[in-house]
């Protein structure tokens, strides 16, 4: 029976998240029995635990559960709305999004070496990114790719609403397939055309979608963004 199930879903995942939570835990006892990471060598101690270890496994994390809430919500699709269960992937998304940023935040600002120095200056950080956002593109790209396995859900789900609806335009393709398939070629073409616009258009539309999302209003999502990951390192006390 393991074997099946070895064969058949790969090595346990529950197996891989408890590895990295106890790499998680084996770091901060690590870092919290060093008495300074303080040096002048480059590259920084710091910055190479950061972005080899911390950062890696924390991100490792979140995309695990976006993209088992993804896999979750895409076999409920067969019994429920798709629609519906893009809406509610991209809402699970966002949250795993922001839950990401906040345990990060946490983690720089209470797991410390013996010195009490913490492993980012986070208040540096947040002014930086206030002032020139940019520059961390690096940073928007490792959190944002939380948010992928959404953005496919979320096509999924817009194909399946051209498909289905309107009700006229959906039958005006079958029949030009159908009489495509009887040897009308102008039909066929017809038909054929309308289901690339279909899949290109469920391509396009959710990229569009988040582009304009954090382009608009001179990128007011983005700076919503920082505001709120800076409140909370301020109710933290991390600034």
């Amino acid at each position: 029976m393991i074997s099946i199930t070895e064969a058949r879903f790969g090595f346990q995942p529950v197996f891989r998240i408890l590895y990295l939570i106890l790499l998680l835990i084996l770091l901060l006892v690590a870092v919290q029995r060093v008495p300074s990471f303080s040096t002048s060598d480059l590259p920084s101690p710091t910055y190479l635990l950061l972005f080899f270890a911390i950062f890696p496994i924390f991100n490792a994390l979140a995309d695990f559960t976006s993209t088992g809430l993804t896999r979750y919500l895409l076999r409920r699709g067969l019994t429920k709305p798709v629609w519906f269960n893009a809406l509610l992937d991209t809402l699970g998304g966002v949250l795993i999004f922001f839950l990401l940023g906040f345990a990060l935040i946490s983690y720089i600002h209470f797991v410390r070496p013996q010195d009490g120095t913490p492993l980012l200056d986070l208040a540096a950080l947040f002014n930086q990114l206030k002032s020139n956002p940019s520059d961390f593109w690096w940073l928007a790209l490792m959190l944002g790719s939380t948010l992928l396995p959404t953005l496919l859900h979320l096509m999924i789900g817009v194909a399946t609403i051209l498909i289905q609806y309107p009700t006229a335009l959906r039958n005006w393709t079958i029949r030009k397939l159908t009489l495509g398939g009887e040897g009308s070629d102008t039909d066929g073409w017809q038909g054929s055309a309308m289901v690339c616009f279909m899949i290109s258009a469920s391509i396009w539309l959710p990229i569009i979608l988040f582009y304009l999302l954090f382009t608009m209003n001179h990128s007011a999502a983005i700076n919503g963004t920082i505001w709120l990951f800076s409140s909370y390192a301020e109710l933290i006390g991390a600034l």
